[in-house]
């Protein structure tokens, strides 16, 4: 009886062990939620991984505000130029400018890996500064 409580015990314990560390779509991070970035910081804007089935990169961009130190004022999308470069290779697609009021610059067929964002502004005497979301879908 001792011994076959004991084999239930482990079989509960291992049952449980597999649930708490499965993995799903989510633990791949396809998505960052909103979060800050700034320009000319020398740091990356952000991360995400692709899969085979979410292989398509969207950043959203919003409350953009551009600075010099000294205050700020409104920046608008069409000043920022995106790129992702890989995490693995160090390779980088070709910078993305966007135009007008558009909130969000499109990757497609991108290979399964994880990326860098890297965000650039026209300005050498200003950065911009505001929240994005990175989105593999």
């Amino acid at each position: 009886m001792k011994k076959l409580s004991s084999l239930f015990c482990v079989m509960v314990l291992s049952l449980i062990g597999v649930f708490s560390f499965g993995t799903d779509k989510a633990s791949a991070d396809t998505t960052t939620g909103w979060g800050y970035f700034a320009t000319e910081d020398g740091r990356w804007d952000g991360k995400v991984t692709t899969t085979s089935a979410d292989n398509n990169i969207r950043v959203h961009f919003r409350y953009l505000w551009k600075t010099d130190g000294y205050g700020a004022n409104p920046a608008y999308p069409g000043n920022l130029w995106v790129r992702l470069c890989n995490a693995s290779t160090g390779a980088c697609t070709a910078t993305k400018e966007m135009y007008g009021d558009q909130t969000y610059v499109t990757f497609t067929g991108m290979k399964i890996g994880t990326f860098y964002l890297d965000v650039q502004d026209g300005f050498s005497w200003l950065y911009i500064y505001g929240e994005r979301k990175i989105d593999a879908y």
